[in-house]
């Protein structure tokens, strides 16, 4: 029998309930189960109600409503700057060659305090969970003083003339870390916990996620624009392992496609793509975002209402509805 999934999109068009309404009608017809509402830094200063508003309206329709932190202090991925490392310089990445990283420290306190606040304000708007966007360093690791402090601890001496593998494998270690405490902050709130992972690093790396404790849905965004020439094989082959692992380990397991960027010719990946995951057990498909993003021009497809359509198709045919 065939497998129905639940599909889900992201979105940040617009703040004014409003519109969202209408949006939210058009996304509830063509059989979605969730939203991802990016939840930005401006949007926790200046929109939180606003935001409170849209999620509000979004249970009320019966769909699941997650928070993304999206650019929040440079760690998390998303088209948006932070504030935050400016009025705390403190707390930004140091890359191996002694200039400032873009992003903030991991391992610093203060960036952990930070996260803890927007964790606290996304329970408080009324989010059924996060979903915890590709995490990421400016280098293999952060080399800055609290992080050679932990290293020292970690393995007896500084990062300075420690091998490159160590520091990669402490990179990793420091972003595992934080995740896990996040994950357990966020239960603690009653908020469920979605990791999407970009698959720009190594398998050892990826797969290490699906072991985090208080992970509950492993994701992936194995977006063609990411792996270029690798796409298929990524999918054949990594993928399949990798949902795998994260069933032995009774999570649940979700696929990106990529609605932006595509040019007209490329329409036709998302045929592929579903082509490829036919016989996979994945319980969510998303799309990256709302009508293929064509409220941000700097990444719009050459025909976002082609990609739109072809996408809904899909949810169409093999959405379960709410």
């Amino acid at each position: 029998m065939k497998k129905k999934r639940i599909f889900g999109v992201s979105y940040f068009s617009t703040r004014d309930k409003r519109h969202f309404a209408e949006d939210l009608r058009e996304i509830k017809d063509a059989k979605f189960s969730y939203i991802v509402h990016t939840f930005s830094e401006r949007d926790f200063e200046f929109y939180a109600k606003s935001v409170e508003e849209l999620v509000s309206l979004t249970k009320k329709a019966g769909l699941v409503a997650l928070a993304d932190p999206w650019g929040v202090l440079r760690l998390f991925g998303g088209e948006e700057y932070s504030k935050w490392l400016y009025v705390f310089p403190e707390i930004r990445q140091k890359r191996h060659d002694g200039s400032e990283g873009y992003g903030a420290c991991p391992n610093n306190p203060k960036t952990i305090e930070l996260l803890e606040k927007w964790i606290d304000k996304v329970s408080e708007i009324g989010f059924d969970g996060i979903f915890w966007d590709e995490i990421h360093l400016d280098d293999i690791s952060c080399f800055c003083e609290t992080c050679n402090d932990y290293f020292i601890d970690e393995y007896g001496s500084g990062m300075d003339h420690a091998p490159s593998s160590i520091i990669r494998e402490f990179g990793m270690m420091s972003k595992r870390r934080l995740l896990e405490h996040l994950f357990s902050y966020s239960k603690k709130k009653g908020l469920t916990n979605t990791l999407c992972v970009l698959p720009n690093t190594s398998l050892e790396e990826i797969e290490s996620y699906i072991y985090l404790r208080d992970l509950d849905v492993f994701s992936l965004d194995p977006y063609p624009k990411v792996l270029k020439g690798n796409f298929a094989q990524f999918m054949q082959k990594e993928v399949p392992y990798l949902l795998k692992r994260a069933k032995q380990k009774n999570l649940q397991t979700e696929l990106w496609v990529q609605g932006f960027s595509l040019k007209k010719d490329e329409i036709g990946y998302i045929d592929y793509f579903f082509s490829l995951i036919k016989n996979l057990d994945i319980d969510r498909v998303a799309i990256w975002s709302f009508r293929a993003t064509e409220s941000m021009s700097y990444i719009r497809p050459e025909a976002p209402e082609l990609v739109w359509k072809r996408f809904l198709e899909y949810t169409r045919r093999d959405g379960r509805a709410v």
